[in-house]
């Protein structure tokens, strides 16, 4: 595809494929649908860029979640695209566009890279959400021990918050710290 292009894998959300299909008709977008044979394909491959070529694979796999990759689309476009989604009553949360980095990667690993990017920024939201709840309890209404407990918390729920780059650290702190606000609404 010498021009703008978008990849769309639907995963489980096939019901999205005729409202998709139209609107990229609408707004003049060339589009391809993918299956679950492209998951093991390169990027590269399926944007048919030059130098990539089929890969053969006994391994098939499906992925539950969807994903749009984006080559030479304008901002413009992208949010013409957002806002008609929208409009039709669907969401499509993963989209990445095509670099000089991710068209060697297979779609199958963009999109676990994607899912779990999307993961850490969410739960990254939800433990600012705690934060703010958190910082209008008064230290009086609790016993000392616990009000002890629920410092030390919620100090290492901000550093989280601020300084963790590991989904995995994020998600387990952002877990101890729910549990710790449990017991003090209680």
């Amino acid at each position: 595809y010498d021009m703008k292009h978008v990849l769309i894998y639907l995963g489980d959300e096939t019901h999205k494929k005729e409202i998709l299909e139209k609107i990229c008709s609408e707004l003049n977008l060339p589009h391809t649908f993918l299956d679950d044979e492209a998951l093991n394909q390169s990027i590269g491959y399926l944007f048919q860029i030059n130098g990539y070529h089929k890969k053969s694979s006994k391994e098939s796999y499906h992925m539950s979640q969807d994903l749009m990759i984006f080559k030479e689309v304008e901002d413009e476009d992208i949010l013409k695209l957002n806002n008609a989604i929208k409009e039709n009553g669907i969401v499509m949360e993963r989209k990445a566009m095509l670099t000089i980095h991710n068209q060697k990667w297979s779609l199958k690993d963009l999109l676990s890279e994607i899912i779990e990017e999307h993961a850490y920024f969410k739960n990254r939201e939800e433990l600012k959400e705690y934060l703010i709840q958190a910082s209008h309890f008064k230290k009086d209404a609790y016993p000392f021990l616990i009000w002890k407990a629920f410092e030390t918390s919620y100090q290492k729920a901000y550093i989280t918050y601020t300084e963790e780059k590991d989904p995995d650290k994020l998600a387990k702190n952002l877990e101890d710290f729910k549990k710790i606000l449990s017991n003090m609404k209680k």
